[in-house]
Order: structure tokens, then sequence, then C-alpha cells
């Protein structure tokens, strides 16, 4: 039988966690791949009316390997050094707006603004990325820029792995 690191059963193993935030529990499912640093994650409910410097959680995790993003706190924990490269995209609904900037230990390296204020009566979206050093223990998150905003549920993402 071959051996795995991790204590795995297989190169790609689908671990299923139970997160428990505010009382409510949230079933997800992560994919783990030993050796890659990956993560992606969308919101679960809509994000609105935050005020400024508010974490914007992403706690519905669909990737998760190496178990760097951790949903409760909406924060990436660098488990090396490296350069990592993130991204993410915010929805908003017609009629509505939502600015956020990425951050390492607080420091700003990029930011997001959607529009969905104009005439049109469409849904808007904007992605950004940003590539970043970062050193091992590093936090790196997204947070509001523009208080009170409203980030569609389900439809606003946010990802990143080590290159």
């Amino acid at each position: 039988m071959t051996q795995y690191k991790y204590g795995l059963k297989s190169k790609h193993e689908l671990f299923k966690s139970d997160i428990k935030y505010h009382g409510v529990f949230s079933i997800n499912y992560r994919l783990v791949i030993p050796g890659v640093i990956a993560f992606y994650a969308e919101t679960s409910t809509v994000q609105q009316n935050l005020p400024r410097k508010a974490v914007v959680f992403f706690k519905n995790i669909i990737l998760n390997s190496g178990g760097a993003y951790d949903a409760t706190t909406g924060k990436f924990t660098a488990p090396n050094n490296g350069i990592y490269f993130f991204s993410w995209t915010i929805a908003t609904a017609a009629g509505n707006w939502f600015s956020t900037e990425i951050v390492l230990n607080d420091k700003i390296f990029g930011r997001n603004h959607v529009n969905g204020k104009s005439s049109s009566p469409n849904y808007e979206s904007g992605s950004a990325t940003a590539i970043i050093k970062v050193e091992r223990d590093d936090k790196v998150w997204i947070r509001v820029y523009d208080e009170k905003g409203y980030a569609y549920a389900e439809w606003s993402s946010f990802s990143g792995f080590q290159l």
C-alpha cells in the first residue's frame, strides 16, 4: 500500500468539516492536495452595511489545500514564506456598491470597487488581483474600504495560492 504524507489515504483526499460561526453550522468540503497551498471560498450570506475596515467573510470553502484559509476569521495565514497570488470578486445588486481592499497584516496591497448605482438594472461585479511577498504566519484578508455597501451572497469570492 502506498504511503502518503500527513496520514492521507490517497494523493488527493476530500475532507468534510463542520464550522460553527455565530451559532450556525456551515458544512464545508475541502479538497486537500499535500504540498499545495491554495484556497477558494465564497460568501455564504449577504455582506452589507459593514463598517470601514471590517473583514469580509467568505465562509463557504470550496478548496482549502494546506488549510491556510480560516472561514471563522476570514483570513489566510501563510504556512510558508513565498510569493502568493490572490484574487477576489465582489458582486453587488443593482442600486448598490461595495468597496474592498486586500491587506497583509493591515498594509493595503490593492482595492476593488463595484458600482451598481448606475442606471442599469443589472447586477455588477468587479475583480482584483494581488501578487504579494508573504512571510510565514503573515495574514492576508479582504476588508471593507468604504462603509455601507452591499455584497451579494454566493457571487463573491476570495482565492489564493503560493507560486
